[in-house]
């Protein structure tokens, strides 16, 4: 596969229970998802590979700010609370510049009803989406 040098997996949590506000949580309100925690840069970029996989798995991530994640290289990485300042995550402002690397944002979506919603997602590159527990788009 070739991809741009920013390749981005967002894994999102979209979870119907109480959740503590202590964790990234974005409520559905028609704004854009401002909260995040970011992890990486992991290498190299793949999208079908599970960076996560020695703690539990992309599918099992429930992570908190401050989580320690080893590299397979043994570099530690750290969870790290992100706040966008508008609609987009500047991966080169959370983490830094990388080229080829592979990131994960991580967010719980908190709705005040369990009606349906719609969900945009833009990209400029590569991108793997989770929405409870099941990947729901890859690109």
């Amino acid at each position: 596969m070739n991809f741009k040098p920013y390749e981005i997996i967002f894994i999102l949590m979209a979870l119907c229970v109480p959740l503590q506000l202590d964790a990234q949580t974005n409520l559905i309100d028609g704004t854009y998802m401002r909260n995040w925690l970011i992890l990486g840069p992991f290498f190299p970029q793949d999208l079908d590979k599970d960076f996560l996989e020695k703690y539990g798995g992309e599918i099992n991530v429930r992570p908190e700010p401050g989580d320690v994640v080893q590299t397979k290289d043994g570099r530690e990485l750290i969870w790290k609370s992100y706040e966008s300042p508008s609609f987009r995550v500047n991966f080169i402002t959370a983490v830094g510049r990388f080229d080829a690397a592979t990131i994960y944002a991580f967010s719980y979506i908190k709705s005040k009803s369990n009606d349906n919603t719609r969900m945009l997602i833009t990209k400029d590159d590569g991108i793997a989406t989770w929405i409870n527990g099941s990947k729901v788009y890859l690109n």
